[in-house]
This record gives C-alpha cells, structure tokens and sequence, in this order.
C-alpha cells in the first residue's frame, strides 16, 4: 500500500504537469492563453470529488467506490490517446473524479488494516508522497523519446499498479468484489483486505518492511514508561 501512494502521488503530478504540454502537442492549443483550461478541469474535478467522495460512501460499498475510482482513473487516462479533441478533453475532468478517493481511500485502508502500527505506517505514508517528485522524470524521459502523449503511459502504468493490487488483494482474501462490508477475510475498513496478504514479486519487501515495523513497535515498548507517557501527551 505504500507503493500505491508512491505512484498515485507520482501518477496525479505528472497528469497535471504534462496536460498544457499535451494540449500544445496534440492540438496546438496556445499553452499561455488556453492551456491552464485542462488542468483547470482536471483540478476542479479533483476538488469536487474529494468533496463528494464523503457522500457516495453513505450509499456505495467503500471497496466497490475504491476499484471504481481506479478504473474511472484508468479509463480516463486511456482516453488521452483518442484521435479527437473533444473525448480526449473531457477525459481530463474524467481522470480528476477518478484520482479524487484514491489517497484518502488507500492512506485508510493501510492503517486500519494494522491499527498497532498506525504511527509507523502513517510515517511511511506520508514519505511516500516523494513519487511525486519521480514519476514526472520519468514521464519526461519517456515524452523525450517518443511523444508527451506516450509519456502519459507512465502515470497509466502506476494507476494500472493500484487497480491491480486492490483486485489482488481482494481476491487473495476470498472476497467477492460484489459482497457485503463485513465479510470475512476483509480489514477493518469494511472493504480490503489486510495488505500482508498480497502475494507478488514485492513479497520479500512487504516481508522486511512488515519486520520493521515489528521491530519499531517492540522498540518503543521497551522505553521507559515516563517517556511514553510523554510521546502520548504530546
């Protein structure tokens, strides 16, 4: 789950730096008089989103908002490839209604799936925002090489990353995607399962981190009870 927020955050900068370029490319659209009008859409549909994310969870399964955030996301990012000007426009504003959820939805599941080490994965979390600061390069490496449009794969691929690990996930823990909250197998945030349950090719990594955290608990157990009395006050 910390790699999700690694590429989400990385694959939101780079959809909101690349759109004027992308603009400019495909359609010739003067960046300095019309270009801030896709990150216009794509931003003001990221704010209406997050807004309205609150609302939907009162009627919608949290885990089926969550895989369909994802694939709006996906879908949306598609969209840019179309050959006409109006589909590939509008798939900016699509593409913020579908980033919207996904931070706040994946920073929730990883700490309520391991309420002992909220404070070590909120820690974690937080530093993988520095996505942000690699995908775009990579974004730009791949444009250099080819097309801006081309280069938009790379935030494809990393949204393409989170779907897949909400579907494995889930499917790891024997939970059908159209199942109530509260079955069996899923975490305490209603919808996913517990992220150590992920088997994949990261699994050594999600092994030495699952022991890191381990060991930072048992280390803040050990100190003296004035100073966890302090670090709680605080």
């Amino acid at each position: 789950m910390v790699g999700a927020i690694f590429l989400y955050v990385g694959a939101e900068v780079s959809v909101s730096a690349g759109i004027p370029l992308y603009l400019k490319e495909r359609f010739t659209i003067d960046i300095t008089r019309v270009g801030l009008l896709g990150t216009g859409l794509f931003f003001t549909a990221l704010t209406f989103g997050r807004f309205s994310g609150g609302v939907i969870l009162n009627w919608m399964a949290s885990r089926k908002f969550f895989i369909a955030t994802c694939a709006l996301s996906f879908l949306a990012l598609l969209g840019l490839f179309a050959p006409v000007r109006t589909p590939a426009i509008a798939s900016f504003f699509l593409a913020g209604l579908g980033f919207a959820n996904i931070f706040p939805l994946v920073f929730a599941i990883a700490v309520e799936s391991m309420p002992q080490h909220t404070n070590e994965l909120s820690g974690l979390m937080v530093t993988a925002i520095v996505g942000g600061a690699c995908l775009p390069p990579l974004m730009g490496l791949v444009a250099d090489h080819s097309s801006v449009q081309w280069g938009f794969v790379v935030p494809l691929a990393a949204i393409l990353y989170v779907m897949c690990t909400a579907f494995i996930n889930l499917k790891a823990a024997g939970v059908n995607i159209t199942s109530s909250p509260g079955s069996a197998g899923v975490s305490p945030a209603g919808f996913f399962p517990d992220w150590r349950l992920l088997h994949s090719p990261f699994s050594p990594l999600r092994a030495a981190l699952t022991a890191s955290l381990e060991s930072l608990a048992q280390a803040r157990a050990r100190r003296p009870r004035s100073q966890q009395v302090r670090d709680t006050e605080q």
